[in-house]
């Protein structure tokens, strides 16, 4: 059962599926922040595409043709052409992004770019070493979150960056029981989400 619950949270909280997250809870909670609710319902829909739908079919293509042995990518060495794949579509995806009109005031590109730097670094380490990809993303959700935190000093967001720090530390858990990452692969995976994210929304944010 503790397994199944571990490999429950993986998937729920899978790297394909936290662009559609943030842009939601950005879209739900701060919307101001994308624009009109035309510019924010075209976004929305083309990174739930460009970021979880093709992404995610390309995984199961690969498994079909059997050129990764599962869908998880425990193995290093699969990695790569999944990532790479996601790393092009990500990069075309950016550039579609901020050749389309926007508001005055949008942050969707720059968080298209910020999340595609990511990946690219993730991509790019995966390469040499297995870095918790999972961590990697989901940090950046508390990274983002942090900053508008300091932004706004809101008492509702601080309830909803407690709640994404909780959440950080359940998958955190979760991927160590199914010894999916060394404790090292982790934190550093963490630290890397969190510190780019962070960083860069002072840009974004100001």
């Amino acid at each position: 059962m503790k397994k199944q619950l571990a490999q429950g949270i993986s998937v729920l909280l899978h790297p394909l599926l936290i662009p559609s997250y943030l842009f939601g809870m950005l879209l739900l909670f701060f919307p101001l922040l994308l624009g009109s609710i035309h510019t924010q319902m075209m976004f929305m829909g083309i990174i739930i595409i460009a970021t979880f739908i093709i992404p995610t079919w390309l995984v199961l293509f690969l498994r079909y043709t059997k050129v990764i042995s599962s869908i998880y990518l425990q193995d290093r060495k699969e990695r790569t052409l999944p990532f790479l794949g996601a790393v092009t579509i990500y990069i075309l995806t950016t550039i579609l992004i901020y050749r389309i009109p926007t508001d005055s005031y949008n942050t969707i590109p720059q968080l298209m770019l910020l999340m595609t730097f990511s990946l690219c670094l993730t991509a790019f380490i995966t390469l040499f070493w297995k870095i918790s990809a999972h961590m990697v993303g989901f940090s950046g959700i508390v990274g983002v979150l942090m900053r508008i935190a300091f932004h706004s000093y809101s008492t509702h967001l601080m309830l909803i960056l407690f709640v994404a720090i909780l959440l950080a530390g359940i998958l955190m858990s979760a991927r160590l029981y199914l010894n999916a990452h060394t404790p090292k692969q982790v934190y550093i995976g963490f630290l890397i989400g969190f510190s780019i994210s962070f960083t860069a929304n002072f840009w974004i944010l100001t």
